[in-house]
């Protein structure tokens, strides 16, 4: 019985030129065929890894078996470097260039360039931390001196400038995970300033650190390493510091700020420079992207971080259950809480701001911070921009399978 060929109507992501059976079709260059259905296409999460054609018209010179093209296509692999579903995780000893998440996979420094790269960026948080710390303190000891001599108090210009810098970054870089097609160059940058705006596991390439450990391993270790682990190390170096420094450096004097109030002033410093990092962390926990045709049996959901992982699923939700929801509990609505009470209870005691009658330095060291360069009635407003920032990050998170649109319109209400 001879069977007469039908026409179809081309998959999207695949090319159709010329007089083609389903088993000559080639994919487009960034796509990639389901591994669940090959008859369909779905964009690569890196497009580069994803070897295509979207120009050719002559047929492909292999020999294909005489069965209607439909066990014999032959998918093209991935680019040197590159593994798994849709080419989307670097091979072992492979990583990316720094800055460059959605670029072409390369070999890992060798163990000696890693932990170099790992001491610099340990000394330049650290440094960075510092300076923060030091910079605020000083301008308080400022405002200190001038409230004591009866004159008035100057806000210190570089603590109120740096946190603005920042600030900025910190919301350019948030542009990283809203599915815009933006160019390299712009892309590129918008890491550079998410990295530099904050304290946080993003340069750290945990694919060189863990040259063999792949797949849902892997991601499990950046989130929480970024999360949890990288925030507690630094608290408690930060802790040690004004322990040492209370029993060696310095005494309390009598009604006047101590090791302790500096202490949790360097906390509040220390929470505001990583909190883009683990904001940036519970993202990828939650940013999915749909692969396949929408509304069709072969649609999934797949988490970017792992593309092994089907959002919304017993191992999806375990992970939120287990890291990302605590996490969001205690740095984004726990913390702030407790930083609000405790600012508006010193505030009613009219003991928090300079021109207050009864202010006290000790308020000052520990939220300065925070509410320095504020009017008296907006001291709090740092920490509303702080939400504003986890509401981005929620928003774009969770609308991230629904495409850049929904998210726009979900950021857009954000701003109003």
């Amino acid at each position: 019985v001879s069977l007469v060929p039908s026409c179809a109507t081309c998959p999207e992501g695949a090319n159709c030129r010329g007089a083609r059976t389903f088993a000559q079709i080639i994919a487009r260059q960034g796509y990639h065929s389901l591994p669940w259905d090959n008859r369909k296409y779905g964009e690569c999460p890196r497009s580069i890894a994803c070897p295509g054609n979207d120009m050719a018209l002559e047929l492909p010179q292999e020999d294909f078996y005489l069965d209607g093209g439909n066990s014999s296509k032959i998918d093209t692999p991935c680019s040197p470097g590159h593994q798994g579903l849709f080419c989307g995780e670097c091979k072992p000893y492979f990583d990316t260039k720094l800055g460059d998440v959605k670029g072409l996979c390369r070999v890992c420094p060798n163990e000696k360039e890693n932990i170099i790269r790992i001491g610099i960026l340990t000394v330049s948080v650290m440094s960075v931390l510092a300076f923060l710390v030091h910079d605020s303190l000083a301008g308080i000891d400022e405002i200190s001196a001038s409230v004591a001599m009866g004159e008035d108090a100057a806000v210190p210009f570089h603590s109120v400038g740096i946190r603005i810098m920042s600030s900025f970054m910190q919301v350019a870089g948030l542009l990283n995970n809203f599915r815009l097609n933006l160019p390299n160059a712009i892309a590129q940058l918008m890491t550079i300033l998410q990295t530099t705006s904050g304290v946080g596991g993003a340069v750290i390439s945990f694919n060189c650190l863990l040259p063999a450990t792949r797949g849902v391993a892997l991601f499990m270790t950046k989130l929480i390493t970024t999360i949890i682990i990288l925030p507690c190390l630094l608290a408690i170096l930060v802790v040690t510091f004004w322990m040492f420094h209370s029993c060696f450096c310095q005494k309390k004097l009598k009604n006047g700020p101590g090791s302790m109030d500096k202490m949790i002033g360097s906390m509040l410093v220390l929470y505001y420079l990583t909190f883009p990092s683990m904001l940036h962390g519970m993202t990828q926990a939650m940013s999915c992207t749909t692969y396949g045709p929408r509304d069709d049996d072969a649609t999934k959901v797949l988490l970017d971080g792992a593309l092994i992982v089907e959002c919304y699923n017993n191992e999806h939700f375990g992970m939120l259950a287990t890291v990302v929801l605590p996490s969001f509990l205690i740095f984004v609505i726990i913390i702030p809480v407790l930083v609000i009470y405790s600012m508006r209870r010193e505030y009613m005691k009219h003991r928090l701001l300079p021109h207050q009658n009864h202010f006290n330095p000790v308020s000052c060291y520990r939220y300065g911070f925070l509410f320095l360069g504020y009017e008296q009635e907006f001291y709090g407003f740092e920490l509303s921009v702080m939400l504003r920032k986890a509401a981005f990050v929620v928003t774009s998170g969770l609308l991230r399978p629904h495409g850049p649109t929904a998210q726009v319109v979900g950021a857009t209400c954000i701003l109003f």
